[in-house]
């Protein structure tokens, strides 16, 4: 539910005249990379396929905390 949530808001802040567009594509990204990623919890992690999920999780989970602080500091500074 959490890149559910990243995707749709990245969605919002793209579609918004008022946030950079950059802002959103980036949270896009890092919401389909948590997507993903959580796929390592279906199924073994050393089954074949689930491996590269189980890979992916700590880069996306480092690429959503990222774009979170730069989506506050956008939204603190008051960026557009």
């Amino acid at each position: 539910m959490t890149g559910a949530w990243a995707i749709v808001v990245g969605v919002a802040l793209a579609a918004s005249p008022v946030r950079p567009d950059w802002l959103g594509w980036l949270g896009i990204a890092a919401g389909a990379a948590l997507t993903v990623g959580s796929m390592e919890f279906v199924g073994r992690a050393g089954d074949r396929g689930w491996s590269v999920a189980e890979r992916l999780m700590p880069y996306a989970y480092l690429a959503w905390s990222a774009w979170l602080v730069l989506l506050g500091l956008v939204l603190v500074l008051d960026i557009r």
